[in-house]
């Protein structure tokens, strides 16, 4: 391999201008072995016929395991670059064909909490051997280095934030983009439409996915990260920085403040919402305007009651309070108290509390319980409200949104999971009783054998009825629905 050294750069330089005719000079540093050299030179040469001879004779090797996702990886890029472009200009392909053929791709072996490892300086990816079979994975992890290698051509002094965010925003577009245009090709592999790569930077990507997501807004996004990439990092630094030419430390009370107008109706389906625990802060802050919940750590707990105006939980209502433990799953920078503050407040409320609000308080328990495992005492509280709630059934009390309270029933009992077996076995058979209860109330020509029917298949323990009981059960339920009238 030459040595690229100043003397020997000198040399060859001597060398190439002692050759006559472009296409000989061409054909000679398109034979050297030493892709810096070649790239050194080919500053030298304008035709297009003469750059593309050097550029495809740069060398570079990939592991036979590697060739095909590779290959794909590459024709991903070239399609979303495509896409984002009405028209390429020749200096950024011309950056992606460079970085292909002089980026290794290798299978070898990683510390065992690396999946891959990008050497910008060498132009090489390396995928963790014990990955080399997952194929959608390392689709990722070729994407995520190949957007290093592109951005890192010149140098390798970089923005860890700016880096890894946008590499990992780069590997999931152009996966989505492939899979949006080519909704029924057999890749032999699985990939879903919401594909993300793992990623291990969070924060990083939480910043510039949030930045990201203001450009989006001005349908600018993607241009600005193939700027970044591939062509003028100063133009997208002036764009995702407000207008500043420097790089600046993310404020989250700042930010929000200058971009109020992007930040307004979050699309939690943008590809930015997703890996993004700040986006999420930013929805619950337009659901709590009053309060500046951006500039100090909260809970579960704090954002319920400001967010409900320190209402309980047998007065809030269950669709909103779904809304908010939604979103507040979708980040790490909110305490989580969720099961400490249903059980407090179920501790707090009294017995006429829970025998009046017994509805509300199972539905908004049951939304608890979507996100959550449930402990022993919130198990035995709810129990208490369960049985209020058939009480009431009993005696032909209507329940405001009955057939909500049967659909989460059935949605989320399954979930129930608590230490106390028993307990746990009996808050499902309450829930199921409940249920049959519930259904009832709204079937007015239902009969005691299709009630007891439903009652046998929900109870666990229903096979160990006997026979005595079944009928003394049956007499009950036939006088309870009035259906025998003396």
């Amino acid at each position: 391999m030459l040595d690229t050294s100043i003397e020997k750069k000198e040399e060859l330089k001597k060398e190439i201008n002692a050759i006559d005719g472009e296409k000989n000079k061409v054909s000679y540093l398109a034979a050297q072995k030493d892709n810096d050299a070649k790239l050194e030179f080919l500053q030298n040469f304008k035709e297009r016929e003469s750059r593309d001879k050097i550029i495809n004779s740069l060398e570079h090797k990939v592991s036979p395991d590697l060739f095909r996702i590779v290959y794909l990886a590459q024709r991903m890029i070239k399609e979303f670059i495509k896409s984002v472009y009405s028209s390429v200009s020749e200096d950024k392909l011309e950056t992606v064909e460079i970085s292909f053929n002089r980026t290794n791709v290798i299978c070898d072996k990683l510390p065992e909490n690396e999946e891959f490892e990008v050497n910008s300086k060498d132009k090489t990816i390396i995928i963790s051997e014990k990955r080399r079979n997952s194929q959608s994975k390392v689709l990722g992890y070729v994407l995520y280095g190949y957007a290093n290698c592109f951005s890192n051509r010149d140098s390798n002094e970089n923005n860890k934030v700016l880096e890894e965010g946008n590499a990992d925003i780069f590997a999931d577009l152009v996966v989505n983009n492939y899979l949006k245009n080519h909704p029924y090709e057999n890749l032999g592999f699985h990939l879903d439409k919401n594909y993300s790569i793992e990623s291990k930077y969070l924060e990083e990507n939480s910043i510039i996915r949030t930045r990201m997501y203001v450009l989006e807004q001005l349908k600018i996004d993607k241009k600005m990260l193939l700027e970044y990439l591939l062509g003028d990092k100063e133009k997208y630094i002036r764009n995702i920085f407000n207008g500043s030419p420097k790089v600046e430390e993310f404020n989250l009370n700042e930010f929000y403040e200058k971009n109020k107008f992007a930040l307004k109706d979050i699309n939690r389906e943008s590809i930015y919402y997703n890996k993004n625990t700040i986006l999420p802060l930013y929805i619950l802050q337009e659901k709590i305007p009053n309060e500046n919940i951006l500039q100090k750590e909260f809970s579960s707990s704090d954002i319920i009651f400001k967010a409900f105006n320190h209402e309980r939980i047998n007065k809030i209502d269950s669709n909103k309070l779904d809304e908010i433990v939604n979103v507040m799953q979708d980040t790490n920078k909110i305490k989580d108290d969720l099961v400490e503050w249903t059980e407090k407040e179920l501790e707090n409320l009294t017995n006429m509390e829970k025998r009046m609000s017994s509805a509300n308080i199972l539905e908004n328990v049951l939304v608890v319980l979507k996100y959550k495992k449930l402990n022993n005492n919130i198990a035995k509280q709810v129990k208490e409200v369960i049985q209020y709630l058939i009480n009431d059934l009993e005696r032909n009390v209507k329940i405001e949104k009955n057939k909500e309270l049967i659909q989460a029933i059935n949605e989320y009992s399954n979930k129930i999971e608590i230490e106390d077996k028993n307990l746990e076995e009996d808050l499902k058979d309450s829930l199921s009783y409940l249920k049959i209860k519930l259904e009832m109330s709204e079937e007015v020509n239902i009969t005691p054998e299709v009630f007891f029917n439903r009652l046998r298949s929900s109870l666990k323990n229903s096979i160990k009825i006997e026979r005595n009981e079944e009928l003394i059960a049956y007499q009950t339920i036939k006088e309870e629905l009035n259906i025998i009238k003396k």
